[in-house]
């Protein structure tokens, strides 16, 4: 905690850094958090607080709010913005007023247990590096995503970590896909569409991306699914340059990009059709956040 405090001198600091670790993994950073928290005088609980919230989106609180250990992290730093001082600047009030519409936004919300506190995991966690480009048009939050798989493979000791998270101009984007900006996919397995080529090997080379998994947020796919992603098995041949990718357009929900890293780290194309509660359930039909006991073995396994 000291090597923390030293090296994030400013309530800014704490602030963005604690707020990244809840959205990383609220199982994992809960007594770090409240720790945090609790080592700081009340003048400087509630700065840190405020830009905890600062940073913050209503989604990605909700996210957190969602889970039993970000439940109990929003409580202390709930407890912390009643450390204001007796005298607040305008500019103190108007983010005091902010965190606090934020937190009733979220009082109706009934935690549940991340799935990493129910299942055992079979060892240390294992962490996967991930690049994320966002085309032009693209509507998503890749940081809210990134939670979102963090907290369902939290079952599989898994963890991914955004190593780029990268925007593209227009330019760009229309480079890769054409003045229509809807991205042809390939369909088949073993082979790579023009625009699937320009993008990735694009993307890799104006942003030095280097991990085997990358994201690309795209506002449409022209066959027309959510998103798509490209196993190993399914990445060969010509295809071999889209391993390991995940394509997630507009009409993506939550849970779309950990359903498609599932894919991936299962090394399947596999759906379970009427498994609602499994992750791999398809989308459009699903709210579910379980792995069974074989596909968490297998996606420790393959991480």
């Amino acid at each position: 905690m000291n090597e923390f405090l030293a090296a994030q001198p400013t309530a800014l600091d704490r602030g963005i850094h604690l707020f990244a670790r809840a959205m990383r993994n609220t199982l994992n950073e809960r007594h770090f958090i409240i720790a945090a928290f609790d080592r700081l005088s009340g003048e400087e609980a509630f700065n840190v607080a405020l830009e905890f919230f600062n940073n913050a989106v209503n989604r990605e609180i909700s996210i957190i709010a969602s889970q039993t250990d970000g439940a109990l992290i929003l409580d202390r730093v709930r407890a912390a913005l009643g450390n204001a001082p007796a005298a607040l600047s305008q500019q103190q009030r108007e983010n005091m007023e902010r965190a606090n519409r934020m937190l009733v936004n979220v009082s109706g919300i009934n935690a549940l247990p991340a799935p990493g506190a129910i299942f055992a995991c079979p060892g240390p966690q294992k962490t996967i590096n991930v690049d994320m480009v966002s085309l032009v048009g693209s509507n998503r939050i890749p940081s809210q995503d990134i939670a979102y798989a963090n907290m369902i493979f939290s079952q599989c000791c898994v963890n991914f970590n955004i190593a780029k998270d990268e925007m593209a101009t227009d330019t760009q984007t229309n480079n890769w896909l054409g003045a229509d900006q809807l991205l042809t996919d390939s369909v088949t397995c073993g082979s790579v569409s023009r625009e699937e080529r320009a993008m990735v090997q694009g993307a890799t080379a104006d942003f030095s991306l280097s991990n085997s998994f990358k994201v690309f947020y795209v506002t449409r796919i022209r066959s027309g699914p959510r998103a798509y992603s490209v196993p190993p098995f399914c990445g060969t041949g010509s295809g071999r340059l889209l391993r390991n990718i995940s394509v997630i357009s507009n009409s993506a929900e939550s849970r779309s990009l950990a359903h498609e890293f599932g894919h991936i780290l299962l090394n399947s194309s596999f759906h379970a059709p009427g498994s609602t509660g499994q992750v791999m359930h398809p989308t459009n039909t699903s709210t579910g956040e379980l792995f069974t006991a074989t596909q968490r073995a297998t996606i420790y396994n393959n991480a």
